[in-house]
């Protein structure tokens, strides 16, 4: 429709201009010249247009794209959710043979992970987890190969790991920061140490707890890396304990950061980040908590339980939002107590 529109916008203009040149051309061929010119001057702006337009359009197709995929994630919170499970048939068809060779391994692996393609609901008792695991620790390399963004391989590699794979662990663990998660059960922490540093440099993409890692080691040198690794997390409140005793750290400028980051975002962005945001006093982040209940969207319980805890309000969802409603242009931040109260007004 927009791209419709610059086109007839320039089919127009060419009309006029050309009719404009003809007029002049009897009088001064001179002046027909510079039409002309300004004709295409005027098709060149216009073609920028378009293109420009045309960005807009793909940006909106974007926009309805993430729209259509909130809308699909909403309805597998609905009941008439319908799991679906690997066939232990064909699972049951898949073999790995005695004393296997690496491509036998990857074979055997990659046959899993087909049998296992529509499988929606998992679980660490699936079979696929305890048929990885006949791998045998000998052929974890080939595991790590598939990435732990596989669920069923990522607790068989669990399960194998053992001392001797601490060399390949680290190795591997810029590529699937997932395993951060074994390198701390395993202790490996101090040996990961400059991976975590380096890595916290580029956070995007890295799971929470290799955050709180690096944050453990309360290292004033990582200071930055933390806050931006915070304010850009999927996970912003398990990533806020670990960084709120931090000591120097400017803790209320990384939230006035990451708060002005999530309120562009969806709904679960946030109100989990407004959780955090409100014990600093920011009234926005009051309000969209009460929006997050008004709406009865599925992270509501996480937003009554920061109402509860950092307001004087009480009672059901719906008591909540009328107290805020009620009490609005009374309300006042108490920094000491990190509290909304009502303050009423002088006289």
């Amino acid at each position: 429709m927009l791209k419709f529109r610059v086109g007839a916008l320039l089919l127009m203009a060419m009309i006029l201009c050309a009719a404009q040149a003809q007029g002049v051309h009897a009088q001064d061929a001179a002046a027909a010249a510079a039409t002309t010119e300004e004709l295409r001057a005027l098709r060149l702006l216009l073609e920028k247009m378009d293109g420009r337009l045309e960005a807009i359009e793909k940006r909106l197709a974007e926009m309805d794209a993430q729209e259509a995929l909130g809308n699909l994630q909403n309805r597998f919170a609905d009941d008439d959710f319908i799991e679906v499970k690997a066939d232990p048939e064909v699972l049951a068809k898949i073999k790995l043979p005695d004393e296997p060779t690496k491509d036998e391994v990857r074979d055997y692996v990659r046959a899993i992970a087909r049998a296992s393609k529509r499988q929606n609901s998992f679980s660490s008792d699936d079979i696929q987890v305890a048929m990885l695991q006949r791998v045998g620790p000998e052929h974890l390399d080939v595991l790590l190969e598939a990435g732990q963004e596989n669920y069923h391989v990522g607790y068989a590699i669990a399960a194998l790991i053992g001392p001797q794979h601490k060399e390949l662990i680290l190795a591997h663990l810029v590529q699937n920061p997932q395993l951060i998660e074994e390198v701390e059960r395993m202790n490996w922490t101090d040996d990961a140490k400059p991976i975590l540093y380096s890595e916290l440099k580029h956070p995007r993409g890295l799971p929470a707890q290799w955050i709180t890692a690096v944050a453990s080691y309360k290292d004033p040198s990582t200071y930055d890396d933390l806050k931006r690794a915070f304010v850009g997390s999927d996970n912003p409140a398990e990533v806020y304990h670990a960084i709120e005793y931090l000591p120097d750290f400017d803790l209320a400028g990384a939230v006035e950061e990451a708060w002005m980051a999530a309120r562009r975002e969806a709904h679960w962005g946030r109100t989990s980040m407004a959780g955090i945001a409100v014990q600093f006093g920011h009234a926005d982040a009051l309000e969209a908590l009460v929006t997050a209940l008004a709406a009865d969207v599925w992270e509501a319980e996480n937003a009554r339980k920061a109402m509860l805890m950092h307001t004087q309000a009480v009672g059901t969802n719906e008591q909540i939002i009328q107290w805020y409603r009620d009490n609005r242009p009374l309300l006042r931040f108490d920094a000491h107590r990190k509290l909304w109260i009502v303050v009423p007004l002088a006289g």
